[in-house]
């Protein structure tokens, strides 16, 4: 049987990395530091709640996705995605205290009675429903009081920031923040790699912008460009965006043109969008499965088939079988999007922002940039003007030759409460994006 070191690659890929930015003050980092200090502060708290009704949303194609019924509107202080739900096993003593991540509460079985935990992966605020993923369908949400936890992303990004562990990778970001306050673009030191005709001036910089207001064709000329570079050796890509519906239409969008062009990138998994929260329907539907084949999205809907039949086995032999088959599938997305992040043979990566800082705080690849190479040769930033300028920073660290930021500046801004209270100096990190120079 399969251990979980097994299942994590040996090696990660490395691209030197060669961006000539120049640099920034120290003051830029010391100050965006203290804004994202604040910001995550202010955001470690928790709510409880009521659930009224928990119900298996089958349409999301896994009893593993519950929703619960609060009855009545919510309304959040802070991004809901990313958060955690649960229930600790002794609701009048838990105090909140502490930090949370995805397995607060150990594995399943050492639970106690009545605990349960999950991501939120959607918030219907209007109607009081919050969608729950949960690890184990067998332990599924239940009624009564909960807890929900703030936005995780906040915690990963206040790791890069001020987490003593990352000293050694923070000395890059006072370039790379100087870059996001504008007109910055030193040129790529090969330039003309492949490249759409149109594009080929922002190909040839480090720090590129792709500007159009909503429905100008961003995404799709995003996806025209992948497919003009998926032939270029020397490329690796990652592209990130703001939500998870927003990374679906990046990924699709990168499949129409692969598939337009009469390439064999999808069939051969050069391009693979990560995470556990795309919309598998939509990717079914529209022929593009082979776009989440090995990711996280694609064992939950295995795990949710062999669960379905687990359900209608009538022997313990079945049983058995069918219990090794999803507890191999469960090892499997321990590391399944690191392994995918991180694997030569995936030219395009896709995933939420949310899932880029995370895999960000891996041990294994941040030394890799403390040493001086990365994942990807280019970083595309897709709704760059909805995303804080010290997000971007963060992100562009996953980059060896380029980033590009593709966005609108008058689309709204970085939403931070705490920005409104703090020095402009600060404020400037959180509540202002890397185009807002365009203005």
């Amino acid at each position: 049987m399969a251990t979980d070191a097994d299942v994590r690659a040996a090696e990660i890929v490395r691209y030197p990395i060669d961006l000539s930015l120049p640099d920034g003050p120290p003051a830029f980092l010391a100050d965006a530091a203290d804004a994202v200090k604040q910001e995550y502060r202010n955001s470690v708290k928790w709510k409880r709640l009521r659930c009224r009704a928990v119900s298996p949303v089958v349409e999301k194609d896994g009893e593993a996705i519950f929703v619960l019924e609060i009855g009545q509107s919510i309304e959040f202080d802070w991004t809901w995605e990313g958060s955690l739900a649960f229930r600790p096993g002794d609701m009048d003593s838990f105090e909140g205290n502490g930090y949370a991540s995805n397995g607060f509460f150990g594995p399943q079985e050492d639970a106690e009675a009545g605990a349960w935990s999950g991501e939120v992966v959607e918030v219907d605020e209007v109607n009081g429903r919050i969608f729950v993923w949960v690890s184990d369908p067998d332990c599924p949400p239940t009624t009564g009081s909960f807890f929900v936890r703030p936005f995780e992303f906040l915690a990963f990004l206040h790791s890069i920031y001020c987490d003593p562990a990352n000293a050694e990778l923070r000395e890059l970001l006072p370039a790379r923040l100087n870059a996001c306050r504008g007109e910055i673009h030193p040129p790529t030191v090969a330039s003309g790699q492949p490249s759409l005709p149109q594009l080929q001036g922002v190909w040839d910089h480090q720090w590129g912008v792709l500007w159009g207001p909503p429905g100008t064709g961003k995404t799709y000329t995003i996806g025209q460009q992948i497919a003009a570079c998926l032939d270029d050796p020397s490329e690796r890509i990652l592209i990130v965006s703001t939500t998870n519906k927003a990374t679906d239409e990046a990924a699709l969008s990168c499949g129409r043109a692969a598939r337009d062009r009469g390439l064999s990138a999808i069939s051969d998994g050069k391009i693979l969008r990560i995470g556990k929260s795309a919309h598998y329907s939509m990717f079914e539907e529209q022929g593009f499965l082979e776009l989440l084949k090995g990711t996280e999205t694609d064992l939950l809907h295995q795990i949710s088939v062999l669960t379905k039949q687990l359900h209608k086995a009538s022997t313990h032999e079945e049983k058995a079988v069918l219990r090794q088959q999803i507890q191999a599938f469960r090892r499997q997305m321990k590391d399944a999007s690191f392994n995918i992040f991180t694997s030569e043979d995936v030219k395009v990566v896709l995933a939420t922002s949310f899932k880029a800082i995370t895999l960000l705080n891996d041990g294994e690849i941040r030394s890799a940039i403390c040493e001086g190479s990365t994942p990807f040769t280019t970083v595309i930033i897709d709704e760059a003007g909805l995303i804080s300028r010290a997000t971007a920073a963060a992100l562009s660290l996953l980059a060896s030759r380029r980033v590009v930021l593709a966005g609108d500046p008058k689309q709204l801004a970085p939403i931070s409460k705490i920005s409104r209270i703090l020095p402009t100096n600060q404020a400037t990190w959180l509540a202002s994006s890397a185009l807002n120079h365009l203005r």
